[in-house]
């Protein structure tokens, strides 16, 4: 679940990949030449492998192979070619000009918040951590209640507003338990193994989920679900342990409950891309009038498609008697403030059964928030479109050169 892919699916094979290889360098160290090499081609797609490295460079020392220390020098020798080539090409290097997001703790739980609302495997994990039957009842009692809120939500007895806030809330312990119940699983580990711990494929595997997931908390610019899809293969091969010890029925729970929210997850995110395309075919306007639109994402490229021009705050010349059009959840540039702009029509689908489960509203799927989970329940329209006609001339800027003069329209 999540159009907005773009790079983490190769991403998330590089990371495997290397997994794979680490662990079987154990046998052959020369599979630590492989895993360096997909290293390296991991930080030509994105930066978010630089972690690997550090996890390559640990094992290896763990390890005690020491000769193989050599292979580090393949990703980091392709991390400068390409740093060379980006001030050859651009005269700054990309890696080094990367806005860094200053932390704040409150990204934890965003993170943990975003992770609980795609893990429906906490069930698994709970019964496996603790076997007790209360556990069972507790989860069979808690998919039912959760199951009546839906209907009661969909029925009009709960405020929308109200139900995402405790949402959010239920999202956030349900990540806090998927680590709760990891960080057990680890003490256990370390009590019962000792100093061999750190010699076994659980130890590989919990490196790699621990740097991936400082990594998002720490440099993500935000948390995105595409982000997690990097995280959460990790915890499950770490957690196979507790989901082994787990009673059938329960991950059977587990998994059936995966399928059904993924899949109205799926066919909510395929509606919510494709409003906009409907939207933008549906728009229709006097002839002979230049219509500009505000707003990015999908609905950027439908409106060009449809024959609208994108909007530029400093170099766009829109007149009287233009139409600009824009949705209301979509981010938009900034409009100049020397036109007003009238309301001419608001246009809209109402909401239906398959966007109850909704990504919408600020685009939760692709940027999350205290304030936005990814998903939430809404009986909403996914979104409102204004077409506004533009009252007044614009000041426009008119480049010459390097200067540049202001005039009325």
């Amino acid at each position: 679940v999540n159009q907005n892919l773009m790079m983490d699916v190769p991403i998330l094979a590089v990371f495997l990949g290397t997994l794979f290889f680490v662990l079987k360098a154990k046998q052959n160290p020369r599979y630590y030449i492989y895993a360096s090499m997909l290293i390296a081609t991991g930080l030509l797609i994105k930066y978010s492998v630089l972690p690997l490295l550090i996890v390559l460079a640990i094992v290896i020392l763990v390890n005690r192979d020491f000769k193989s220390l050599f292979v580090l020098l393949i990703p980091i020798g392709v991390l400068a070619f390409w740093s060379l080539w980006n001030y050859y090409e651009f005269d700054a290097i990309h890696i080094l000009n990367r806005r860094i997001r200053k932390f704040d703790n409150r990204i934890i739980w965003v993170y943990l918040g975003a992770i609980g609302a795609l893990s429906s495997f906490v069930f698994s994990f709970a019964y496996g951590t603790i076997r007790l039957k209360i556990i069972k009842n507790v989860i069979y009692f808690s998919l039912i209640l959760f199951t009546i809120s839906v209907v009661l939500f969909y029925s009009g007895f709960i405020h929308e507003l109200q139900y995402t806030k405790h949402l959010i809330n239920l999202f956030e312990i349900n990540g806090f338990l998927i680590y709760l119940f990891l960080i057990i699983l680890i003490i256990k580990l370390f009590y019962t193994e000792r100093i061999a711990f750190m010699t076994t494929d659980k130890f590989v595997i919990l490196l790699f989920l621990a740097s991936i997931t400082l990594f998002i908390i720490l440099y993500a610019p935000f948390i995105a679900t595409r982000h997690l899809l990097l995280v959460i293969p990790f915890i499950l091969l770490f957690g196979s342990d507790l989901i082994d010890k787990t009673s059938v029925d329960i991950n059977r729970v587990s998994l059936i409950t995966t399928i059904i929210l993924g899949v109205i997850l799926g066919i909510s995110d395929w509606k919510y891309a494709d409003y906009y395309r409907k939207m933008a075919v549906s728009i229709e306007l006097p002839k002979d009038t230049k219509v500009w639109f505000l707003g990015h994402w999908g609905w950027q490229w439908y409106a060009k498609k449809n024959g609208m021009e994108q909007y530029f705050t400093t170099t766009s010349k829109v007149r009287d008697g233009d139409y600009i059009v824009f949705p209301i959840y979509i981010d938009k540039q900034k409009v100049k403030p020397t036109f007003d702009l009238i309301v001419r029509k608001k246009i809209w689908e109402e909401a239906d059964i398959f966007t109850l489960f909704s990504d919408n509203n600020d685009a939760g799927f692709y940027s999350s928030n205290l304030n936005n989970p990814p998903w939430r329940l809404s009986k909403e329209p996914i979104d409102t479109i204004y077409i506004c006609e533009v009252e007044r001339g614009v000041e426009t800027i008119i480049q010459i050169g390097r200067a540049s003069c202001r005039e009325r329209v």
